[in-house]
C-alpha cells in the first residue's frame, strides 16, 4: 500500500508533464481526496519545482465556487504534494466527445459559471494562460470547476505570495495551442484578462461544434492560424446560433487583445446580452444548468460517470 500525507492512494487518476493525480481515501476520518504530486522532473529542474510551489500557493490562496478547494499541501521523500476536494464530474471536453456539440443554451451557460470563476481570479491578480475544455470539470451538480493552475501568471500587482518564475519572463510558449491568444505565442508573459478571454472563445467555438476554432495540432503552425486566419463563424457551422452569439464570439477572438472585450462581466454580459430573448439563459438561470435548458446536464453527467468510468471522467482535469 502507499500513503501520501496519512491518505491511502486507491487509484492514479491521471499522469502528466504537470503532475500525478491519485485518488486516496483517509483510513480513519474516511475522505476520499485528490492528491496531485510534482512530477519527476522537478527533482532535476529547479523551474519545475517552483512553478509546483506556485500552484500550490495559488490554489490554496484562491476560494471561489468555480475553483477546485485545495484542503492541505506539503512535502514527503518524494517531493511535494497538493491536496484537494475530490470532485466527481466530467471535463467538457470528455462531455462534448462524449455527447456531441452541446445546445446553445447549455454552452453559455456553462462559459458564464468559467468566466465568473475566472474573472474573480484576475481580480486577484492572475491569469490562467491555460483555458480550453479539459480544464473545465462540470461535477455532479452541474457547476464548473476551473482547474490547472499550473501555467498561471502572476501580476506584480498580485497578493498570492509565490516565488520568482523565470519560465513566464523569459517569452517562452505557455498554454495549449489550439486555445492559444495570438499574443501568447512569442511572449508567454505578456498574457493578461483578455488572453483568457480568447481562450474561453476557443473554448465556446468546441462546445458549440466539436472542434476547434482552427486546425488541430497546436505548434507554431496553430499559432500561425490564430494569428492571421480569418475568424470562423458559428453560424456557418450551426443555424440555431443567434447573430449576436457570432458577434460576441467574433469579439472574443479578435486578433489584437485591445479589440476584444476588456474583462470577464463583461463577457457574461454581452452573452447573456445575446441570448436574452430565446431558449438560451438568463444571467440568473447561468448559475445553475438545469434540464430546462433543453439539456439535462446532472441526468447526462451521472450517466457518463457510470458508463465511462470515473477515472476516465477526471482523468483530463490537471
Amino acid at each position: 500500500m502507499q500513503y501520501i500525507a496519512g491518505y491511502e492512494v486507491k487509484e492514479t487518476v491521471s499522469s502528466s508533464g504537470s503532475g500525478t493525480i491519485v485518488r486516496a481515501v483517509h483510513p480513519i476520518m474516511g475522505r476520499t481526496v485528490l492528491i496531485k504530486t510534482q512530477p519527476p522532473e522537478a527533482a532535476k529542474s529547479a523551474e519545475v519545482h517552483k512553478r509546483f510551489q506556485r500552484e500550490i500557493a495559488l490554489a490554496a490562496q484562491l476560494t471561489h465556487p468555480n475553483l477546485m478547494t485545495a484542503l492541505h499541501a506539503g512535502m514527503e521523500q518524494n517531493g511535494l504534494y497538493l491536496i484537494l476536494e475530490n470532485v466527481e464530474g466530467i471535463d467538457l471536453q470528455s462531455m462534448v466527445k462524449a455527447q456531441g456539440p452541446m445546445p446553445v443554451a447549455t454552452a453559455v451557460e456553462l462559459l458564464c459559471q468559467a468566466a465568473r470563476g475566472l474573472g474573480f481570479m484576475h481580480e486577484h491578480g492572475v491569469i490562467h494562460r491555460n483555458v480550453k475544455p479539459s480544464n473545465l470539470i462540470v461535477d455532479k451538480s452541474g457547476t464548473v470547476r476551473i482547474t490547472n493552475l499550473t501555467a498561471a501568471l502572476i501580476s506584480d500587482e498580485a497578493d498570492v505570495k509565490k516565488p520568482t518564475d523565470e519560465l513566464t519572463r523569459q517569452g517562452q510558449f505557455i498554454g495549449t495551442g489550439d486555445y492559444l491568444a495570438p499574443e501568447q505565442a512569442f511572449d508567454a508573459h505578456s498574457a493578461d484578462a483578455r488572453s483568457d478571454i480568447y481562450s474561453l472563445g476557443c473554448t465556446l467555438h468546441y462546445l458549440l461544434t466539436g472542434k476547434v476554432p482552427y486546425g488541430s495540432g497546436g505548434g507554431q503552425r496553430s499559432a500561425m492560424e490564430h494569428m492571421k486566419s480569418p475568424i470562423p463563424s458559428l453560424q456557418a457551422a450551426r443555424k440555431d446560433v443567434p447573430p449576436a452569439l457570432d458577434a460576441v464570439f467574433n469579439r472574443m477572438l479578435a486578433k489584437v487583445a485591445a479589440e476584444r472585450q476588456a474583462n470577464m462581466a463583461q463577457v457574461i454580459d454581452e452573452l447573456n446580452a445575446a441570448v436574452k430573448g430565446s431558449s438560451s439563459p438568463t444571467p440568473a438561470a447561468a448559475a445553475a444548468p438545469t434540464a430546462s435548458a433543453g439539456f439535462p446536464l446532472i441526468a447526462i453527467l451521472a450517466s457518463l460517470i457510470v458508463g465511462i468510468g470515473l477515472g476516465f471522467a477526471v482523468g483530463k482535469f490537471f
